[in-house]
């Protein structure tokens, strides 16, 4: 079998993972921004099993993103425009190697110089490299590197699907659009499905064959008397959805112990050596 290898740039892949983390730790301090994303209608991004491109991917590249947008009207601007420096958004394409129009060039068609460049014109060409550049394949590859970090961190991905949460817990059947009813239960309830393989070897090997409470090895490598349990951390049953993200590895005992509740997920791991 061909190994699923991904080139990391690392193009400040730990600020923008640190970010994420911190939004999560408090995000009521962010309520107002963070309901463009966990918002009362946008349960309907959360219901679809267990799609490859997760649910933390999307979050990652809706804060990248913002991130983004906030920083054409800010210093970087004058600094870049005071001919400091290159854009954020052209040092990051340049990194992984994506071919785009810089600023100058979009400035020349538009019969402009940079000493004529105003934060407007930023914005504009911002906007243009989203809905004409390479600005949705860069996302992609940052949030891709981002999630790679921030999966093996349990902590953060309880915090994250505990907001998911609370949206799919407040639908009833009866306000629900037809095409989404086959997906829930019951009110407040989504089905459960297969998980799928792709899921359960990602899950295993992240969490290194052990129990992500007790510790136990549930590989069956080494000891075959232990059964793992595949385990949704925020349950279905009190809102949770059926997501990569949600997933962890639990022997028989825990599982079987943790039932419907929502418990801490352990932050213990095994060290590299």
């Amino acid at each position: 079998m061909r190994p699923n290898i991904s080139e990391i740039r690392y193009f400040e892949t730990y600020y923008f993972a640190n970010i994420v983390n911190n939004i999560l730790n408090d995000p009521f301090e962010y309520l107002r921004s963070l309901n463009d994303f966990f918002g009362d209608e946008n349960y309907v991004n959360f219901i679809e099993p267990f799609p490859k491109v997760s649910r933390l991917h999307d979050f990652i590249s809706f804060i990248i993103d913002s991130i983004n947008y906030d920083d054409t009207k800010e210093a970087e601007n004058e600094s870049f425009l005071n001919g400091k420096r290159k854009l954020w958004i052209e040092l990051a394409l340049e990194h992984y190697e994506l071919e785009y129009d810089s600023f100058q060039d979009w400035l020349k068609e538009k019969d402009k110089n940079i000493s004529q460049a105003i934060d407007d014109d930023i914005a504009d060409y911002f906007r243009d490299l989203m809905f004409y550049g390479p600005y949705e394949e860069l996302l992609e590859k940052m949030s891709e590197e981002i999630f790679f970090i921030l999966f093996l961190n349990r902590q953060t991905l309880q915090r994250f699907n505990q907001l998911i949460s609370h949206q799919i817990q407040d639908k009833e059947l009866d306000e629900l659009n037809q095409e989404d009813l086959p997906y829930f239960r019951k009110n407040g309830v989504l089905k459960r499905v297969n998980i799928p393989k792709w899921v359960q070897r990602a899950v295993l090997h992240r969490d290194r064959g052990m129990c992500a409470s007790c510790n136990k090895d549930v590989s069956g490598q080494i000891s075959i008397g232990e059964i793992g349990n595949f385990d949704h951390i925020i349950p279905l049953a009190i809102g949770g959805i059926n997501d990569v993200t949600n997933i962890q590895l639990l022997c028989e005992n825990c599982n079987k112990t943790k039932q419907a509740k929502n418990i801490p997920t352990s932050i213990k791991y095994e060290k590299w050596y």
